[in-house]
């Protein structure tokens, strides 16, 4: 464990999940040099919304308030159930998936793992 304090360790969670999410069109734009890709991902409703909503729960979570952690827990299941619904349509393809989709997959299970318990629930009682 990180911190004693579980809604803290939840908190960080959720900040590399970001950080992943950030990461991954940094990286993926300075290997490629694609700046029409990166100006899609950026782009996107979606990863504002990773990111924004991801900031948000790690921020109250950190603070300790019942709202970002109700908010954490409903992210991260639909996030936890788009990832698996996505990994099993293209499971017939021939790639393999890539590092990053697991990663994803980890911090995201790591989160709703440790926000799923009733001492982080206890915890946010701001």
């Amino acid at each position: 464990m990180l911190i004693a304090d579980r809604a803290k360790n939840s908190s960080l969670i959720a900040l590399a999940y970001v950080l992943l999410v950030v990461g991954g069109i940094a990286v993926h734009f300075l290997l490629s040099g694609d700046v029409t890709a990166l100006r899609y991902s950026i782009g996107l409703a979606g990863t504002w919304l990773v990111i924004i909503v991801g900031l948000l729960v790690s921020i109250g979570l950190w603070r300790h308030y019942r709202w970002a952690w109700w908010l954490g827990l409903v992210a991260a299941i639909v996030h936890v159930f788009f990832t698996l619904f996505w990994m099993a349509g293209n499971l017939l393809l021939p790639s393999h998936f890539a590092l990053s989709v697991y990663a994803a997959l980890a911090l995201q299970l790591a989160f709703l793992w440790s926000l799923a318990s009733r001492a982080t629930y206890l915890e946010c009682s701001r």
